[in-house]
């Protein structure tokens, strides 16, 4: 999954001097405070005190990311298109940045009662932000630079940010590293269908299903020969 962490890496990492901040959902991540314990990637909670252990377990969690680190290859890996949480660029620390999130957990109903706002679900984010106006965006937003998570279909990045007091909402679309192995399969296939084409008329084109056999029959000859034995000094 290397070049799916790239891929990603890329659109988080690069540009101008940002830090770069995972909003967490412990609810949706099992074992996610075993993993920040683990790995130690420098986190907070955005729920105020000491929690219970229940509490604590499912509840949001700030971290900030680096480029290279095993916990970010840990969330990019195995949680995207898993609905995690999303990402966030901030010119702020971790500090400033825990600050403004934990004012956005909060929303009113029409009666007044308060409600959990989970913002950091994708499927929540990505609905809510194109229904706000611009004052609403410029309370959301605060020292936040842009907003990345991902799509339904995991197939898209997508990056919200507020442009003139509007928001500006931009795809980047990438592949998986399981979609790259079958693009290059299929590209290997067509090379070799190619070389195996008749040069003359009289000689007939292999088919799809003689080039399948052709296949087997080789990597099963050359799993009959054993690996040389290396030379001793």
């Amino acid at each position: 999954m290397k070049s799916f962490v790239q891929h990603l890496s890329r659109y988080l990492f690069v540009g101008r001097d940002l830090n770069v901040f995972a909003v967490l959902d412990g609810a949706s991540i099992k074992n996610l405070r075993a993993s920040l314990h683990i790995l130690q990637p420098e986190h907070a909670c955005l729920y105020r005190g000491e929690l219970e252990p229940d509490l604590a377990e499912v509840a949001p969690y700030v971290v900030q990311l680096q480029s290279e680190s095993q916990f970010t290859e840990w969330v990019a890996v195995d949680g995207w298109g898993k609905h995690w949480g999303i990402f966030v660029r901030s010119p702020k620390d971790l500090p400033a940045v825990r600050r403004h999130l934990r004012t956005l957990l909060t929303v009113h109903d029409a009666d007044g009662r308060p409600l959990l706002f989970r913002f950091y679900d994708p499927r929540v984010l990505s609905v809510f932000l194109p229904t706000c106006n611009p004052e609403q965006l410029a309370t959301f937003f605060g020292p936040i630079d842009s907003i990345l998570l991902e799509t339904p279909t995991a197939d898209t990045l997508l990056r919200f940010r507020l442009v003139d007091g509007g928001l500006k909402k931009e795809k980047r679309t990438f592949t998986t590293e399981i979609q790259e192995n079958l693009a290059l399969e299929q590209a290997q296939r067509e090379r070799l269908r190619r070389e195996l084409r008749p040069t003359h008329e009289s000689e007939e084109e292999i088919t799809q299903e003689e080039l399948q056999n052709s296949l087997a029959d080789f990597w099963t000859t050359i799993a009959k020969y054993p690996s040389p034995k290396k030379s001793v000094e």
